[in-house]
């Protein structure tokens, strides 16, 4: 049975390399990738690369997943305050599955409480508030 990974990509702004490696190397290893955003509308990347999602964000069922993946890039700030993307992830952790995040989209796990009291890494312009959620 193959694994099954969601990837959460911004509406706009994503990380273009932040979304085309981990897909590469994780379609190389056999698991199938479902990308997810707020929107169905073609994706543009920071770098131009566009991307059309498989499903809404508010769609996603966890339990269809092995785990759950963030990725950063200016957009990545859409999800900081979006409780759909912090009870994806809230899911995803309780159900022991990964659940990751490249960049600036470390904050939405921050700020959906995963990570009190964990070291975690984050782009150093967001460190401060990173920290203020204590990480």
């Amino acid at each position: 049975m193959s694994k099954k990974i969601l990837m959460v990509i911004a509406s706009n702004q994503f990380r273009d390399e932040e979304y085309q490696k981990p897909r590469a190397l994780l379609e190389r290893a056999g698991v199938k990738v479902t990308v997810a955003s707020s929107s169905l509308k073609e994706a543009t990347g920071m770098l131009g690369l566009k991307v059309k999602p498989d499903i809404l964000l508010g769609d996603a069922r966890v339990e269809e997943y092995d785990g759950v993946v963030f990725v950063g890039g200016m957009g990545a700030t859409e999800y900081w305050e979006n409780p759909t993307a912090h009870n994806l992830a809230r899911s995803a952790h309780q159900s022991g599955k990964l659940t990751s995040a490249i960049c600036l989209a470390p904050m939405t796990l921050a700020n959906a409480g995963l990570l009190k009291g964990k070291r975690a890494t984050i782009w150093k312009d967001a460190a401060g508030d990173f920290k203020s959620k204590g990480v």
